[in-house]
């Protein structure tokens, strides 16, 4: 059955899922982790040929990471004669921070050949162009969330997201949280042992969760106050940050230009330090309701902007706008 797009990712993760529905393009993602890295890739592969057999594309969307995934959509792609769009992650723009001569030619080479290569922000737009590529920024879709709410335990309550990742000022963020004490509750997601952290020894006011399942996060997300999502990076935005535009709650951001650019209302922006983490929370919590108005704002405009983009990027890919189509 031959179909004119499909998106291959051989990670689960919410961009993909969000961004292939919203365009209306199957996507084909792994249906169980194996534990070797050899499997996977072995599986992937196999899942990949017997896609591309199955369906004779005319345009393959990507996700990158992996890497190899897309280094193998590329060099296919010569050879059925389909076009490649790459949707490049940080990591996929700039693998290891830059610091890997070997991924970085391999990025340069996924850049140069795929139709198209989709980045994040404005800031990674320029490193594609000087490997001789074509970029499109696409943020983000703002994601509907399902209406579902918890009770919490305390009477102002925020969410911090995390991925107990190197790239997340997540102990600044659990002493903050120390120094917040009574004022609010702070609920941390994400699975916490993988940092060998001993729950016993959290804040009184800290709750770890741990690995929960969307429905769960979803109700926290819908009853907090506010989410906070912090990075180390500086041309990084948060899924984290999108779900909580998405649920129409302030945010609490690390200070950097790219977030700033992107959520410019109904957001408190902090360095990473405890002390200033501390504080944004408690402006947060004290501006509520008229942060939540710029959030609501926000979510309007974002959402008529990626609209735009939808279209342009499906242009560019040769493909129809079927929901465009609808309303004419």
């Amino acid at each position: 059955m031959k179909r004119n797009a499909i998106w291959i990712a051989w990670e689960h993760h919410r961009r993909s899922v969000t961004i292939a529905a919203a365009l209306g393009i199957p996507l084909i993602a792994p249906r169980a982790r194996e534990r070797s890295r050899l499997k996977r890739y072995a599986a992937g592969i196999s899942n990949t040929f017997g896609a591309l057999v199955r369906c004779r594309p005319a345009v393959v969307f990507c996700q990158n990471p992996s890497i190899l995934l897309a280094l193998l959509m590329v060099k296919l792609s010569f050879i059925l004669r389909f076009k490649t769009i790459v949707d490049s992650h940080n990591n996929g723009v700039l693998p290891r921070e830059g610091r890997s001569k070997t991924l970085a030619l391999l990025a340069k080479f996924i850049h140069r050949y795929a139709h198209v290569t989709i980045v994040h922000n404005e800031a990674l737009a320029p490193v594609v162009e000087r490997n001789g590529g074509r970029p499109f920024v696409l943020p983000d879709k703002v994601p509907d969330i399902p209406a579902a709410a918890v009770r919490l335990r305390g009477p102002k309550n925020l969410l911090l997201i995390t991925s107990w990742a190197a790239d997340e000022p997540y102990e600044e963020a659990l002493e903050a949280a120390r120094l917040l004490g009574g004022a609010a509750t702070v609920y941390a997601v994400g699975n916490y042992r993988k940092r060998r952290i001993d729950p016993s020894a959290a804040p009184a006011n800290v709750v770890l969760t741990g690995y929960i399942s969307d429905e769960e996060y979803f109700g926290l997300l819908r009853s907090v106050d506010a989410v906070v999502d912090l990075t180390k990076r500086d041309n990084c935005l948060l899924c984290g940050a999108y779900e909580g535009v998405g649920a129409g709650k302030p945010l609490v951001l690390s200070d950097t230009k790219t977030l700033r650019g992107y959520f410019d209302g109904g957001a408190v922006f902090t360095s990473n330090t405890a002390e200033d983490i501390a504080r944004a929370m408690r402006e947060v919590l004290e501006k509520k309701d008229s942060l939540s108005r710029e959030i609501e704002a926000l979510k309007a405009r974002r959402g008529e902007e990626w609209e735009r983009k939808k279209a342009a990027l499906l242009s560019l890919a040769g493909l129809p706008d079927r929901a465009a189509d609808a309303r004419s």
